[in-house]
Parts: structure tokens; sequence; C-alpha cells
């Protein structure tokens, strides 16, 4: 029989309650430690901004000079205002398109017109062919004949015993009783 924790008296089940607390108390001690530890094995990071700048080089030259900056010049062009909005781009004048244009291009659209199916029943349809299946062709497996193995039958003998002598009906307590004894005086030979 098997028991439930359910079933156990209350002083010996499992007091403890789970707290949120109790996760925000180990993340806490957990970074405490991780900071005290990198606190005491840092070196502090010393940086010389002079040293980058003058590493800083574009084209071969140092992109930070010790020159002052240039000040402000007037531009080598004067300022162009941008073209008015009605302003636009020259037009391109196609011509007109010929009577042949324009008869291809119907028969274009009534043959697309034609191809294009807009209604489906019994009197529009048309079967198509399918193209990849292949004919069936009817497959005869022939029987396998099988190789009779010549199987050998071994016939383990049964080991006479002095418990299978006992002179006591099948099923009582004699029988049982004789057998224990037997198999007893046989195991302290």
């Amino acid at each position: 029989m098997k028991s439930d924790w359910d079933d156990a008296p209350d002083y010996m089940r499992n007091k403890k309650k789970e707290s949120p607390w109790r996760m925000v108390i180990i993340m806490g001690v957990g970074s405490a430690i991780t900071w005290g530890i990198i606190a005491l094995f840092a070196k502090p990071i010393i940086i010389d901004v002079n040293q980058l700048k003058h590493g800083i080089r574009v084209g071969g030259q140092p992109v930070f000079s010790e020159q002052p900056a240039k000040t402000y010049s007037e531009p080598l062009r004067p300022i162009q205002e941008p073209p008015a909005p009605f302003e636009s781009a020259p037009q391109v004048v196609q011509p007109p398109p010929s009577q042949a244009d324009i008869e291809w291009s119907e028969q274009q659209a009534a043959l697309a017109a034609k191809r294009i199916q807009t209604s489906f029943n019994d009197n529009n349809y048309s079967p198509k062919n399918t193209t990849n299946i292949m004919p069936a062709t009817q497959v005869t497996t022939e029987p396998v004949a099988r190789q009779q193995r010549r199987q050998e039958i071994v016939v383990v003998g049964k080991e006479t015993r002095l418990r299978d002598y006992c002179p006591h009906p099948q099923g009582s307590i004699e029988l049982r009783n004789c057998r224990m004894r037997a198999d007893l005086e046989s195991r302290n030979r």
C-alpha cells in the first residue's frame, strides 16, 4: 500500500513555503559577491586621449590636428536657388500610334480574353492529358521458395532429485514438508 503526503501527519510535513523574497535575496548576495571579486582583481582603466587623437588617421593624415580649425570663408560659387515648381523637366513627345499598332494590340487583347476562362461548366470542359503519369503495369510476384532448414531438437533431461520421491498425495501439506526435508538434507551434504 502506498501512502500520499496528504495522509502524513502535520508534524512530518514540509513546512517550507516558497517566498518571492527568497530569490531576490539570493540574487542580491550573488551580485554582491561578484562585484566584490571584480573590485579586488580589476585594474583601473587609464585612457590617454591625446594618444588616441594622434592614432586616428584617414588617408595617412591625422584627423585631429593641433592646428586651429578654419574659420568660415565665402563659398567659391554663389548658391543657386532651386527651379520654380512650374518649371519641370522637358516632355518627350511620342508619335501617335499607327493603325497597324492599334490592330495588333486589339488582336492581342482578343487572344488574351479567349485564353482566360471565366465560366466553368460541363459544356466548356475540355480534358487535358496529364504529362507526368505512367501507365500502370501489373507486377507479378513469384513465390519465393524458402529453404527448409533442418532443425535439431535437443531434449534436456530432467535431473532426478530426492524430493521427487515423496510418497504423499499431490497438494498436501505432508508432501510439502517431505520435499522441504529432502532439500535440506541434500543441501547439507
